[in-house]
């Protein structure tokens, strides 16, 4: 499959192949990490769209409702204040200074109003109902409370709260009722946010200059076009080949485990959408899932338990990933990098979550392993590959690419594996294709020790 980028981030072109082994190779801030970013977002915005979907309007529901309640803490509270200053006025010729809050109260049962149409809401949301057709039904309800409510001002906001219902009924039913092409778009962007701080497109380029995202081959076609930083268009035809897709770029991620707890719309916007992605596959290998792990899978897994010496998993009693050695059990904090490395793949492969069909991006895989253990990586790498996983690795090492192009020969898939190398141009990166020839990948990495000799 074609994966082309024009004029995002760092790139001002690149076009690879993702059919089997993609190697990106180059210096370091060239936007190798951003194809691999941008690949991700495409693919999990079109695999997960309905999960990507219901987390999306959820989020946006919440925030329309919290609007919602500051508007009218806003309006009751301006009154407020003139009802306050009124009866102190009303007050002082009798020497009392008793001032009337009644109003606390009228503005306190609309919050409980609110809160009762924010559940509502995330029940319909939650159990897939028809939410939109429950949108005039639940705003009918507010209505019908806010007529029966008493206080000395209600007659005095009343239509203004009125307005903000009419334009949240509208905002909900919008956000509620998207076509299938405007729901890609509203997924990509909010991914997008979350990898790039809405920050994807290309700086060196003019204003009106495009920025494209392409992945096509004989039976599909996905094409999205930006402006502004977000999704102008999206595009979909065709049968999508790819079931899922997962994006490692450090073993620390396993520390972060507890931020799972924190609101996940909060963790996406802080680690970024991926590291909560992660987070939560690997979780879901425990002692019980590498029982169940497929005869294809089992091999790998078994090689990679003798490379570490033993097995990572997840022990939801004390809500932290284990490292089982024989015996003994190793606390993740008392783990070296390199183990963690290789834990994520067996992870991921006893999870279930890496197989045919689906894609594994890795970042810089090398930056925490032994040259030896490198090399041991690559070819982990190449039986993922040999079992149907599409994988893209961005790495500086040579001992990783000398490796990559070893064993895909030996595992005889030259012609699904491709070399890429990044060069920097007035306009940004250009990915060249090297796969037919190397020598200017490792003369790039070779540079630094010829300069220092």
């Amino acid at each position: 499959m074609r994966f082309s980028l024009t004029n995002i981030g760092k790139i001002a072109q690149a076009d690879i192949e993702i059919n089997g082994l993609t190697v990106l190779g180059g210096y370091n801030d060239i936007g190798k990490s951003t194809i691999g970013k941008t690949l991700f977002s495409v693919i999990k915005t079109i695999s997960d769209i309905e999960q990507e979907t219901k987390e999306t309007t959820i989020e946006q529901v919440e925030q329309e409702l919290t609007d919602f309640s500051v508007k009218i803490r806003k309006i009751t509270g301006l009154r407020l204040s003139s009802s306050v200053e009124t009866n102190k006025q009303r007050t002082a010729s009798l020497g009392r200074t008793v001032v009337e809050r009644s109003g606390f109260g009228f503005f306190g049962k609309l919050e409980v109003l609110i809160e009762q149409l924010r559940r509502d809401f995330l029940f319909s949301l939650s159990e897939n109902t028809d939410i939109a057709a429950n949108i005039s039904a639940y705003i009918s309800q507010f209505r019908n409370h806010l007529s029966g409510m008493t206080s000395f001002e209600d007659n005095l906001i009343k239509e203004e709260i009125g307005d903000l219902l009419n334009l949240l009924e509208t905002n909900l039913t919008k956000i509620c009722n998207l076509e299938q092409a405007e729901r890609y778009k509203r997924v990509f962007n909010r991914i997008n946010r979350s990898l790039f701080r809405g920050d994807i497109q290309n700086k060196k380029i003019s204003s009106d200059a495009k920025s494209l995202i392409l992945l096509k081959d004989s039976s599909c076609q996905i094409e999205i076009s930006l402006e502004n930083n977000s999704a102008k268009s999206f595009f979909v035809k065709g049968s999508f080949p790819f079931q899922n897709v997962t994006l490692v770029d450090s073993p620390l991620v396993l520390g972060w485990l507890s931020a799972v707890g924190v609101p996940r719309s909060q963790v996406k916007n802080i680690f970024g959408h991926y590291v909560f992605d992660l987070l939560n596959k690997i979780r879901l290998s425990t002692t019980d899932s590498y029982d169940a792990v497929s005869n294809t899978q089992k091999g790998l897994v078994s090689d990679i338990g003798v490379v570490i010496g033993g097995k990572m998993y997840y022990n939801s009693q004390q809500r932290n990933f284990i490292f089982q050695q024989g015996e003994m059990a190793v606390q993740l904090v008392n783990l070296a990098s390199g183990i963690k490395t290789f834990g994520i793949i067996q992870m991921l492969l006893a999870s279930g979550t890496i197989a045919a069909n689906t894609v594994l991006i890795i970042d810089e895989p090398e930056a925490h392993l032994h040259p030896e253990w490198q090399l041991k990586y690559a070819e982990v790498i190449a039986q993922l590959v040999d079992m149907g996983v599409y994988v893209l690795v961005s790495t500086h090492s040579p001992y990783m690419i000398e490796a990559l192009k070893h064993y895909s020969e030996k595992l005889q898939q030259e012609k699904i594996t491709n070399f890429y190398l990044g060069s920097a141009g007035e306009y940004g990166t250009i990915f060249s294709d090297v796969t037919q020839d190397l020598n200017p990948l490792f003369e790039l990495l070779a540079k630094p020790m010829r300069r220092l000799m």
